[in-house]
């Protein structure tokens, strides 16, 4: 905090000595772009550098299909205070669009319907999962969920921007979230869920490609070309077989391992997320494609090493910068219990937020900027 102190001449009121001996503390905001989120009659504003969303594309494990409402409500479906969901159901359903609301699973489009008999419900996903995570380790912001994700999605179907099926397309709504989103919060992310088995090279070599495509594309329609990009690894030793059960193939699923450990070498400011874990399939796994809770929560803190490990993590930001010394300070009404005070606005490079008025050492009143 900067403090500035003021003094002026003493007043005395009937036998009390009221001190104009006051100190002025200015906190300043930081950013001029600001994110109000409300929650039922509460609103919030937040700078733009404290509020980090990360955009989260994929299949049905980003979704969360494995881990049930029962398995993980106490960590999925309580909301966190700083966890925060970018609504897009609405993209196709019409309005309204783009909404802040609190994080509370299922945050996928089907949010808004989950209570609804005609859909299933789903469990937490890995968005709420690095959300939460991120949210505990930096304690001073606030993280968003952008998310578009469903069931048997695969790369193409972003690469191509294919439609969803419900009068949308992939990556039209993503583009068009982060573009909604960008003013006023920080766009810190892409992470992508999409390894799918493939039994051909041809198969390897298209998801690599598609992957690129869908970075590239990403990055130049919302003009954050520096946006990192986050690739969930894909996990060793099996495909589909006819059955629909997964069997150990050494070949291209895990040549496709070593070509998406190898993409940071082909796309800026890209990482690869480690789900070694994912072997153990009895601790992490609700079945041989789905991460249980366990799974989740280690999938969050896994991206959440990646991205500090990548100096992508939110910056703290130091005001260094003091405002100006507010100016003449004057007294109004006195009474034996009370005192006007007036005083000239102060102002700063980038923002004012309050004051504090103190009065012999003790805060008596902050008034907003």
């Amino acid at each position: 905090m900067l403090k500035h102190p003021l003094s002026g001449a003493a007043h005395a009121a009937s036998q009390y000595l009221i001190s104009a001996a006051f100190i002025f503390v200015l906190l300043i905001s930081g950013a001029h772009a600001q994110v109000v989120l409300t929650d039922g009659g509460n609103s919030i504003t937040v700078p733009k550098e404290k509020m980090h969303v990360y955009v989260f594309i994929g299949h049905s494990n980003m979704v969360g299909r494995g881990s049930t409402p029962d398995s993980c409500r106490d960590f999925f479906f309580i909301a966190h205070p700083r966890c925060w969901n970018f609504h897009i159901q609405d993209n196709y359903s019409g309005p309204p669009h783009h909404e802040w609301i609190p994080a509370t699973e299922p945050v996928h489009r089907d949010q808004r319907n989950f209570e609804t008999p005609d859909k299933k419900p789903v469990g937490g996903g890995m968005g709420m999962a690095v959300v939460r995570e991120m949210a505990s380790r930096y304690p001073n912001h606030y993280f968003g969920i952008i998310q578009n994700a469903d069931g048997g999605t695969s790369v193409g179907d972003y690469a191509y921007n294919r439609s969803t099926g419900s009068g949308a397309n992939f990556l039209d709504q993503v583009v068009d979230a982060i573009n909604a989103a960008k003013g006023t919060a920080t766009i810190a992310g892409i992470i992508a869920e999409l390894a799918n088995p493939t039994s051909t090279m041809d198969g390897v070599n298209n998801f690599i490609r598609d992957i690129q495509l869908i970075a590239d594309k990403i990055r130049q329609q919302t003009g954050l070309p520096d946006t990192p990009f986050l690739v969930s690894q894909f996990r060793k030793g099996y495909y589909r077989d006819s059955h629909g059960d997964y069997a150990v193939n050494l070949n291209y699923t895990n040549q496709l391992v070593i070509e998406i450990e190898n993409l940071p070498n082909l796309v800026e400011y890209c990482a690869v997320i480690p789900t070694d874990f994912s072997m153990d399939r009895d601790k992490y796994m609700h079945d041989h494609s789905h991460y249980n809770l366990l799974g989740m929560i280690k999938f969050g803190k896994n991206a959440a090493d990646v991205i500090v490990q990548n100096s992508w993590a939110p910056a703290t930001i130091t005001d260094t910068h003091p405002p100006l010394i507010p100016s003449g300070l004057q007294s109004g009404t006195i009474t034996p219990m009370s005192i006007t005070l007036q005083w000239n606005a102060s102002s700063d490079n980038d923002a004012v937020k309050e004051y504090l008025v103190f009065l012999d050492n003790t805060l008596v009143a902050r008034p907003a900027a």
